[in-house]
């Protein structure tokens, strides 16, 4: 078994170049969850929709979020009705936030969900967010605190950044399974990224720290950001490099 462990939209590459050589059956991906948001009264997992729809098949590749040939009908309507549009979700990806809004409701935790949607996608890897508890990546800058999704699409990373924190961490077990599947992989794969505090959430957890001592030595830490390229994110999805004003030195 290779465990992964990652973020979305760059990840979701990793994931979908990985499961070119390695069939998806045999593939568990840890995914973060930190960039987590409501918007419009929905619960919405970014990372862990990118990582479902590339193992589906969905994954708009022109876009590197959302999904393939998807509509926004319903963003132009509410946007015509006066409110905030900055954030796109796509008609058939705001179906799978409805879902996982409803489902979260009844009382089944964030793992439970992502299994069931995964499976209703016909997806056979095993996909697990890092944490069923809320984890939320907060960027203080000279304008004020702001979610990740705020700083980064909305405000298209224009502002400096005083420091950054992760609100939640201290008390976020990872969720079931997750441990475990370290523990037993074969490999386990850390795809690191250029991102505004990417992969510091698995760091951060009191259930992550030290998994390296307990496996022991050879954890392969795999990057999965090229020379030269620039990440994608979602909004008008600037194509540029993220400036952090040194606060990940």
């Amino acid at each position: 078994m290779i465990v992964v462990l990652t973020g979305g939209t760059g990840g979701a590459k990793f994931v979908d170049g990985l499961r070119q050589v390695v069939p998806s059956k045999d593939l568990t991906i840890i995914v973060n969850t930190g960039d987590d948001l409501e918007w419009w009264g929905l619960y919405v997992s970014p990372d862990l929709d990118s990582i479902t729809y590339v193992l589906a098949g969905l994954l708009s590749k022109e876009r590197g979020w959302g999904v393939k040939g998807d509509t926004f009908f319903c963003l132009q309507a509410m946007g015509d009705l006066g409110e905030p549009i900055w954030f796109h979700t796509g008609d058939r990806d705001l179906a799978v936030h409805l879902l996982r809004t409803k489902l979260l409701k009844q009382g089944k935790t964030l793992s439970e969900i992502s299994a069931e949607i995964a499976t209703k996608m016909g997806v056979e890897a095993q996909i697990l967010p890092m944490s069923n508890a809320r984890v939320e990546t907060r960027v203080d800058t000279p304008i004020g605190e702001l979610s990740f999704e705020e700083y980064f699409v909305q405000r298209w990373y224009q502002d400096p950044v005083n420091s950054i924190r992760f609100a939640g961490i201290e008390n976020a077990e990872p969720a079931p399974g997750v441990i475990e599947a370290i523990m037993s992989a074969t490999v386990v794969l850390l795809r690191q990224h250029r991102s505004l505090g990417a992969g510091r959430h698995f760091d951060g957890s009191p259930g992550f720290a030290g998994f390296n001592r307990r496996r022991g030595p050879g954890v392969p830490r795999i990057s999965g950001y090229s020379g030269g390229g620039q990440p994608r994110r979602q909004g008008s999805r600037r194509t540029e490099t993220v400036r952090t004003a040194g606060a990940l030195r």
